[in-house]
């Protein structure tokens, strides 16, 4: 198995220190150096010459799933052990590197997520008829679980697939039928209707109105994202597995802002932006709550690949056209022009209502056109995605030929074991995969779970 061990039997993963490896207790090792079988240590220490070198005693060993990359994103694949070490915290002594196997197995676990909530139409549709195009490829992990989260039910297992075949159909089918709502933007899109009608409104909002009408919106976001979050973890960790190879973590979201205020705060006039700012230390920080996953899931040895897949330009202008022609003909599949594949009837509108927050916060020209007006949208929706991503050794993937180098990228990984010398009660521990041949980089957890 990779990354770090998992006990027998399946436990629910807490939030800051994830389940510990299948580490031996320490009465069942003392009973197993009683009845003589210290060769199991000794075996493994033939693995890898350069683990005789370590001290025998407190001696735990964890191993990690990795990919090496020459300067031109290539696989190398003449890496040796001694090429190879692993630090254990800043200033810790490298430690020597065992590897225990080259290419996937068959005997892992692939999970792939779709969040309906925070992933749009477009993305939900690329990302299906991407991996229904790869399904060979996703099969070669190991067994394949295809996961639907709802905004407001539990997430559902849509099927757990062993032939490609069968696999590629359903991805086929939830590429047709699977739900995008992009949550977050539908939240902004309401907050500022709410704030354009105050405004206009006699007599107008007040401050203190207009601050906890973002307020609230802002706190709305982060909950959605935080219970989002939770799901996904609670699914991975509550599901168990007797897998014993690589664990791929697959979202299907196009992400979210870690500072959902910043949107606001940017727009409004100097007075209400101060008031609002000094509401923030009492909202939740969601930056700290997403590294704290990203480490969990890295620990726990999965590595996350989240598919943000969204419209390209040509096809977001033809969709934006779409909606206006659809509301001006009675909706999607009526007269009124044709429906883009990825919008459906629930999401007709256009990616963002079309004001000018300048506007609509009482800045600029009043006379500008409104069709100029630029639509809502996240900030920075990447940041929390490559965040998970680097944490866990993977990668973000956006198209669908970057789905088909990132596959085959993992299906060409290392498995390594080193000898970890931190107290096994340690919790969660940060971790650094190094070589020591130059121009190579290397792609690994950063986190392995200890106790």
């Amino acid at each position: 198995m990779n990354g770090p061990k998992t006990p027998p039997s399946p436990s629910v993963l807490r939030p800051v220190a994830p389940r510990p490896s299948r580490r031996r207790s320490p009465h069942g090792r003392a009973d197993l150096a009683r009845r003589g079988c210290w060769v199991v240590g000794l075996v493994f220490l033939l693995v890898s010459p350069a683990l005789l070198a370590a001290p025998s005693a407190s001696v735990d060993v964890v191993r990690l799933w990795i990919e090496v990359l020459d300067a031109q994103g290539r696989v190398s694949e003449d890496l040796g052990a001694t090429d190879l070490e692993v630090q254990e915290g800043q200033g810790a002594a490298p430690q020597p590197v065992s590897i225990l196997g080259r290419g996937l197995r068959g005997d892992g676990r692939l999970v792939v997520y779709f969040d309906q909530a925070l992933a749009s139409p477009g993305t939900v549709r690329r990302a299906a008829d991407a991996l229904a195009a790869e399904a060979g490829a996703l099969r070669r992990i190991g067994d394949v679980e295809i996961v639907s989260a709802p905004l407001d039910e539990p997430p559902e297992l849509q099927v757990r697939a062993v032939d490609p075949l069968v696999l590629s159909e359903r991805l086929s089918r939830m590429a047709l039928t699977e739900r995008g709502l992009r949550r977050p933007l539908e939240i902004r899109e309401r907050t500022l209707v709410q704030w354009r009608r105050g405004a206009q409104s006699t007599p107008s909002m007040t401050q203190e109105e207009k601050v906890q009408l973002v307020l609230g919106a802002v706190e709305e976001e982060i909950e959605l994202v935080e219970q989002r979050l939770d799901q996904l973890l609670a699914w991975v960790t509550a599901q168990g597995g007797d897998d014993k190879g690589l664990r791929v973590l697959a979202p299907v979201l196009d992400g979210f802002d870690l500072d959902p205020l910043s949107f606001y705060a940017t727009r409004l006039d100097g007075s209400t932006s101060r008031a609002v700012l000094a509401a923030a230390p009492t909202l939740v920080d969601l930056e700290a709550r997403a590294r704290e996953l990203a480490a969990t899931l890295a620990a726990s040895g999965w590595t996350v690949l989240p598919l943000a897949m969204p419209l390209t330009e040509g096809e977001q202008r033809a969709a934006e056209y779409s909606a206006i022609e659809s509301s001006a003909g009675g909706g999607a599949g009526g007269s009124g022009g044709p429906v883009v594949p990825g919008i459906d009837d629930q999401t007709t509108a256009a990616p963002g209502i079309t004001i000018r927050p300048g506007k609509l916060f009482g800045r600029g020209d009043d006379d500008e056109p409104e069709e100029t007006l630029p639509p809502v949208a996240l900030d920075d929706p990447m940041e929390p995605l490559d965040l998970l991503a680097r944490a866990s050794g993977g990668e973000v993937v956006t198209t669908d030929r970057a789905l088909r180098d990132a596959l085959a990228r993992i299906g060409a990984r290392i498995e390594i074991a080193y000898p970890s010398r931190l107290p096994y009660e340690a919790g969660t521990a940060r971790i650094e995969v190094l070589t020591t041949r130059p121009g190579l980089t290397v792609r690994a957890p950063r986190y392995a779970a200890r106790g």
